[in-house]
C-alpha cells in the first residue's frame, strides 16, 4: 500500500517536471530534438508521457499491451500514426480530465487527433494531451491522498490514542480537499460516483445497460463500436461527460445486479467496441480491449 502511495506522488511530480522540461527551448529529455527527425521527437515524447502515468490508473490489461503500443509508436511513419498512437494511448487512461478542456468530450478530441495532418498542429495536439493528462494525474493522486486521510481521521476517531499520530501526518493540502469535501455521507457519494450524485449516477448506468440490450449487443460477435453506442446513449444520458465517464470506467466492472458486466476491446481496425456480457457467459469471449 506505502508502495502504491509513493508511485503515484512520484509519477505526479514528474508530470509536473516532465511538463516543466517541454517549456524549456535549450533542452530536452530526449536531448538536442535537431538531431532526431520530427516524428521520432514526438513519438519518444508520447513514450515518455505513457511512462508517467501510473500503472494503478490505467485500465487492467495496459502493461502487456504497452509493449506492442510502443513498438507501433516508434514505428510511426506519419503524422497520422503519431495521432493513431496517442488515441490509443488516451483509451487505457482511467482518468477524468479537467471540466472545461478540450478532452472532456473525449469522441470530439479523438476525431481531432485523427483528422491532424500537419507536422506543427500534431505537436501541439500532443502537447496539449500531455498538459491534460498531468492535470489528471494530479488531481487523482490529490482526490487518492484526501480520501486516505478521512480514512485515517476516521480511525483516530474510533482510536483516540492514535489522533495525535492521524494529526501530525495529514497534509495541508489534504486537509484542505477534506474541509471543503463537507459531510462525511457527501464524501462517500462524491468518491463513488464522482462530481455526480447517487440516483443520476446509477440511473445512467441503468440506461446505458438498457441500450445495450435494445442494441442486442450482449455476445463478443454482436459488439456495438463506441460512437454508435454513445450516439445512441446521449438520447437518455444528456450529460455527455457522464456518459464518456461511464464508458470509460465500467470496462469490465459489474453493471447489474445479476452479475452482467460491461465489456470492451480494440477490434481489428483499432476502434472501441462495447457489448454487455451476462453472468453466465462470463468466460465466452474475454475481451482484448
Amino acid at each position: 500500500m506505502e508502495g502504491d502511495e509513493e508511485a503515484e506522488a512520484l509519477a505526479a511530480e514528474g508530470m509536473t517536471q516532465l511538463a516543466a522540461s517541454r517549456s524549456a527551448p535549450a533542452s530536452s529529455s530526449f536531448g538536442n530534438v535537431a538531431d532526431i527527425s520530427p516524428l521520432v521527437a514526438l513519438a519518444r515524447s508520447l513514450i515518455q508521457i505513457s511512462t508517467q502515468i501510473p500503472h494503478q490508473m490505467m485500465h487492467d490489461g495496459w502493461e502487456s499491451e504497452r509493449v506492442r503500443w510502443e513498438e507501433a509508436t516508434r514505428a510511426a511513419r506519419s503524422v497520422q500514426d503519431i495521432g493513431s498512437a496517442v488515441a490509443y494511448l488516451e483509451d487505457w487512461i482511467a482518468l477524468d480530465y479537467a471540466p472545461g478542456s478540450d478532452m472532456v468530450d473525449i469522441d470530439a478530441w479523438s476525431r481531432r487527433v485523427h483528422s491532424v495532418s500537419g507536422l506543427d498542429e500534431m505537436h501541439s495536439a500532443v502537447r496539449a494531451f500531455e498538459r491534460n493528462v498531468s492535470w489528471a494525474v494530479q488531481s487523482e493522486s490529490r482526490a487518492k491522498q484526501a480520501g486516505r486521510s478521512r480514512g485515517a481521521e476516521g480511525r483516530a476517531a474510533r482510536s483516540p490514542t492514535r489522533a495525535a499520530e492521524v494529526a501530525t501526518s495529514s497534509t495541508p493540502a489534504a486537509s484542505i480537499t477534506s474541509q471543503a469535501a463537507g459531510s462525511s455521507k457527501g464524501r462517500k457519494q462524491d468518491l463513488q460516483h464522482g462530481r455526480w450524485g447517487r440516483e443520476r449516477y446509477e440511473g445512467a448506468v441503468g440506461a446505458l445497460v438498457h441500450i445495450l440490450r435494445k442494441m442486442q449487443a450482449t455476445r463478443p460477435d454482436a459488439c456495438v463500436l463506441r460512437p454508435v453506442l454513445r450516439e445512441e446513449a446521449r438520447k437518455a444520458i444528456g450529460d455527455t461527460g457522464l456518459l464518456d465517464h461511464l464508458l470509460k470506467h465500467l470496462a469490465d466492472k459489474v453493471v447489474t445486479a445479476e452479475g452482467d458486466k460491461l465489456r470492451r476491446r480494440h477490434n481489428a481496425e483499432g476502434h472501441m467496441e462495447y457489448w454487455l456480457q451476462s453472468s453466465i457467459n462470463a468466460h465466452a469471449g474475454k475481451p482484448h480491449r
